[in-house]
């Protein structure tokens, strides 16, 4: 809520025209701010799913143990309850991860190792799921173990599935 074009500027002593001229409008500033705590674009998939989903678990993990990312992460989510512009940088941040995991599961689709109508976002609650609740609600991070044991249970549910 603190962050806009007047409070930059005067943090960094920038002027406000100059602030502006790159970044346009608030969410955008918000976007670009967001972009630069983010692990950064993940790797395309390798065509082991598994692997690619155990990278991606660990990524999201990862950055959550970082306290300066789990409570900016926080605030992001709280604030987007009743604010418009956060709400859009919130959804423009989830896009890009489900970019990341659409191409994961494509591959995998390619290559008959999970049924062609999986829906990402679906995928996304069960493997990130159990990542977010344990940072947010029971305040523990997710070890490299468990991020395996997460993605080999979505794994088998599907198989089972299938």
């Amino acid at each position: 809520e603190g962050i806009t074009h007047a409070a930059l500027a005067t943090a960094t002593g920038m002027s406000r025209t100059t602030l502006y001229k790159h970044w346009p409008t608030r969410v955008d500033l918000l976007i670009d701010i967001c972009g630069q705590i983010e692990p950064g674009p993940a790797a395309p998939p390798t065509g082991d799913t598994r692997a690619d989903l155990v990278a991606m678990v660990n990524d999201v993990a990862a950055s959550l143990r970082e306290p300066h990312l789990r409570r900016a992460f926080s605030a992001m989510l709280a604030q987007a309850q009743s604010d418009p512009e956060a709400l859009e940088v919130a959804n423009a941040i989830s896009h890009d991860g489900l970019a990341s995991l659409t191409a994961i599961l494509r591959t995998a689709i390619d290559a008959g190792e999970i049924p062609a109508d999986i829906d990402p976002s679906a995928v996304a609650g069960r493997l990130l799921g159990p990542v977010l609740f344990a940072a947010f609600v029971t305040h523990r991070d997710v070890d490299a173990a468990e991020a395996e044991a997460i993605v080999d249970a979505w794994l088998a549910s599907v198989a089972a599935v299938g």
